[in-house]
């Protein structure tokens, strides 16, 4: 065994199913036959030996801890048999059988064993190690995981309320995610091709950059070949411009703006993608390229910068700033409404991205 206790705890449970160890009430003691041992088949590795122990559960058994695997380290009975449309008495059975042979456990035992204070689809399981549910998930193929994380991603997509999916969008959009090459008609593409818009759109404001950046690579995917994508497609654009920057692949960013501004239906749309840019470059310490975008930019919405004496310009604008203030107090303007043209809000944040950190 190595000394792995894993390897060990595993290894003694087999031999006591194949009543090779075995307890002798009379004699109080473990008794074991020397030779059968010496006979056995050795397993090269701790994952080999917890796939024996799954096969050797039949193959019903075996499937529906396939399925627990695909769900993660823990799970509840009632998703399982959701995904798995085994019956949920069979999907009992399986994980009850599961944790006398030492692969799952109660999350909260005794209750789930018991069933007195849990309703049957609210028990909840964990697989008592992460090779466990390694070993479960392995025993399918390459191509096997993929078509059953698809299934699994139908199944959840069905079943789920609004308000659920919305809940669990993350986790539905992992198991499409690892299928998403399976994914062969228009309809179902375009489909899964929204929801991970949706994902990737989280995972922006929630910080999880390295993850949306990989559910927006398979969305790419997703929409290659579609008809009537033009605006999903700059909305992957833009979030391909910020999550790129974020993860640190500069030069995918460009790309992705490069995209974008081949997309652009109107100026307004184009100075956005170049307001992707002109932030970069400003973080990136590359001022004077970000300034040149940025002029640039303004141009698109109208408010191109004048090639006058700075220092009339600014005098210009500080008295005809002044005219507009004159009548105006400071309650007034912190109840004015907020600015709905959308030009000028685009040219403001450009100018504040222009703005250098001090």
């Amino acid at each position: 065994t190595g000394g792995n206790p894993l390897f060990l705890i595993q290894l003694l449970a087999t031999l006591h199913r194949r009543d090779q160890l075995r307890f002798d009430p009379e004699e109080e003691r473990w008794t074991w036959e020397l030779d059968a041992l010496r006979d056995l088949e050795a397993s090269q590795n701790v994952l080999e030996l917890l796939e024996r122990s799954v096969t050797n559960l039949g193959d019903e058994l075996a499937e529906i801890l396939q399925y627990a695997a695909s769900l993660g380290t823990t799970f509840e009975l009632g998703r399982l048999e959701m995904v798995s449309e085994l019956g949920l008495e069979a999907c009992r059975k399986a994980c009850l059988a599961a944790v006398d042979a030492g692969l799952l456990a109660p999350v909260e035992p005794p209750e789930p064993l018991s069933g007195e204070k849990l309703g049957l689809r609210e028990w909840r399981f964990r697989f008592t190690h992460d090779r466990v549910q390694q070993a479960a998930y392995h025993q399918l193929g390459e191509g096997e995981r993929a078509q059953r994380h698809l299934m699994v991603g139908r199944r959840l997509l069905e079943a789920l309320t609004p308000e659920e999916l919305d809940h669990e969008l993350f986790e539905v959009v992992g198991h499409f995610d690892a299928g998403v090459e399976l994914i062969e008609t228009q309809e179902e593409r375009r489909r899964v091709a929204e929801l991970l818009l949706r994902a990737v759109k989280r995972a922006r404001h929630s910080a999880a950059w390295a993850e949306g950046y990989h559910v927006l690579l398979a969305a790419e995917t997703l929409l290659e070949g579609l008809d009537d994508t033009e605006e999903m497609e700059r909305a992957l654009c833009h979030s391909g411009a910020t999550l790129a920057f974020l993860v640190g692949r500069f030069d995918a960013a460009d790309q992705w703006i490069e995209q974008g501004l081949s997309r652009a239906e109107t100026d307004l749309e184009r100075a956005m993608f170049l307001e992707h840019r002109v932030r970069q470059y400003s973080s990136l310490g590359r001022y004077a390229e970000a300034k040149q975008w940025g002029w640039r930019a303004l141009e698109l919405v109208g408010r191109g910068i004048s090639d006058a004496d700075p220092s009339q310009l600014l005098a210009e604008e500080l008295e005809t700033l002044k005219a507009l203030l004159e009548a105006r107090d400071l309650e007034a303007l912190v109840d004015a409404p907020e600015m709905t043209d959308d030009e000028a809000r685009m040219a403001l944040r450009l100018l504040c991205a222009l703005i250098p950190p001090q």
